[in-house]
Order: C-alpha cells, then structure tokens, then sequence
C-alpha cells in the first residue's frame, strides 16, 4: 500500500549506515533483530516524509495524526530538524523510559510516538502507541502493513 505525501518533505537520502548503526545496537537486546520488511521498503523510498495521508483511529476510538516519518539519514550531512527526526537518534533519547523493544518510527499529535512492538514477533512487529507524558502503550494495528492501510488523507 502507498500513501501520499507533501511534496518536499523528505529528510533526504536513506543512509544504509545509519540503518546497519540501529541494527547493531538493537542486536545487543534482539539478536536476531531486522526491520520489518514492508516497513524498509517504504522508508528507503519516502525517508522521513510528511504524510498527506496521516490519519488514523486507534482501537480505543480515538482519532491521531502523523506529523512525520522519522528518517535514516546521516546525521553529520542534513539540517537539525532532519537529523533530530532520525530514527536512531530518537530510540536513543526515549530508550530509558520505553522497553527497548519498543522503536519509534513516527511522531503523531503531543510528541507521542509510534513504536515497533518487537516484544512480541521479531520478523512482523506490532504498531504500537507510545505516550510521551504517562509511557502508557496503545496497541494501534498487527503489523506495519496493516497500519499503512489504516491511513486516510480526512480526520474521521
């Protein structure tokens, strides 16, 4: 599944260094760890874009939105707004108030976050909902693709 996005809000190039950087470090933890695959295929094309499709309703009711993708750039080669939306930099500043088998790949309404859930499938990890404030997780969708189809351009 595809879904649109803002012209021009990507992060840049995805860095298979800053992707094999994650890895080793989540393989401390996860030794057989990897990303899902739908999940890299759609990274390595839209790399830290801005969804136009960005809505969805968790289980619970409630209605989200993304505000973006975080990205696999190289932090030393992009602007700070780019290099603070990567994905490795940000399971490094959260990592001591979420399980570290939780990784975030979005930023949705409050700063609240969406997780990989490697705590229960290390090939097709849950979505979950991370809460910035209380670190309460919602479950929002079985897998990445079932997330991605879930999007909607229109708030419900």
């Amino acid at each position: 599944m595809s879904i649109k996005y803002i012209d021009d809000s990507f992060a840049g190039s995805f860095s298979e260094s800053e992707y094999e950087s994650l890895k080793q470090l989540l393989r401390l933890d996860i030794p057989d760890f990897d990303l899902d695959s739908d999940y890299l295929n759609h990274i390595r094309k839209y790399n830290g874009g801005r969804p136009v499709d960005k809505y969805f309703t968790a289980r619970n009711g409630n209605v989200w939105s993304i505000d973006v993708f975080l990205n696999f750039v190289d932090t030393t080669k992009v602007d700070s707004i780019a290099a603070g939306h990567n994905v490795l930099a940000f399971f490094e500043e959260v990592e001591d108030r979420t399980s570290v088998h939780f990784l975030p790949f979005a930023i949705v309404g409050g700063g609240n976050l969406l997780c990989f859930d490697y705590t229960i499938g290390k090939q097709m990890p849950a979505v979950v909902l991370w809460y910035l404030e209380s670190s309460k997780v919602e479950s929002i969708a079985d897998s990445f693709t079932e997330f991605l189809a879930m999007l909607s351009d229109e708030s419900p």
